[in-house]
């Protein structure tokens, strides 16, 4: 999935047709903390997982622990970006003027892309 979603960005990037660039959007710093956080808690995951299976209790809960933080520090990051963008008149309705917009409501599991005609 995130390789279909890399995909597409990497199409539709150029691809505004008139609308704000995704540097306009989004804040890439916040993007890249928001990204490591996700696939380092995969990884974590994926230790807790060996962990389960060699049952050894303490390392279980050490990196189910660590995989928790990283899942709030997403969240914690994703909401404040989404109470930014509404905060700077960014509503919830299908703009088809921005193609970022179709990989960002896939991304989050939105039924419809934002619509980004107030947003300075």
């Amino acid at each position: 999935m995130f390789s279909a979603l890399f995909a597409a960005y990497a199409v539709l990037v150029r691809g505004t047709a008139g609308g704000p660039a995704g540097a306009q959007l989004f804040n890439q710093v916040s993007v890249a903390i928001e990204t490591a956080c996700l696939l380092v808690s995969s990884y974590t995951c994926g230790m807790m997982s060996l962990a389960v299976n060699a049952r050894r209790r303490l390392a279980t809960y050490f990196f189910a622990v660590i995989t928790f933080a990283l899942g709030a520090a997403f969240l914690y990051l994703e909401v404040r970006e989404f109470a930014e963008m509404i905060a700077h008149g960014a509503t919830h309705r299908a703009a088809p003027s921005c193609p970022l917009s179709s990989p960002l409501s896939a991304a989050t599991g939105c039924m419809s892309p934002p619509d980004w005609s107030g947003w300075p």
